[in-house]
């Protein structure tokens, strides 16, 4: 059980999320009953969200680094 909740948490499920799962795994190992599918699903779904975000996050910073430093050796170039 707790090798199970170890692996869960290392997967980034909260747990809030686990405690509703954990009613539905057997055996051993990360393998689940069907029944997590969705609630797993959704996880993962929200995850792909959260990580767009920041990759579109990191775009627009990556952008102003970028501009900052060209006006940088616009004025030392001056």
């Amino acid at each position: 059980m707790v090798r199970r909740i170890r692996t869960l948490l290392a997967a980034g499920l909260p747990t809030r999320v686990i405690k509703d799962v954990l009613p539905c795994a057997s055996g051993s190992g990360e393998v689940l009953d069907a029944c997590t599918l969705g609630r797993l699903r959704g996880r993962l779904t929200g995850l792909d969200g959260q990580l767009a975000e920041r990759q579109a996050t990191r775009q627009a910073l990556a952008a102003i680094l970028t501009a900052t430093e060209r006006a940088g050796e616009l004025v030392g170039a001056a």
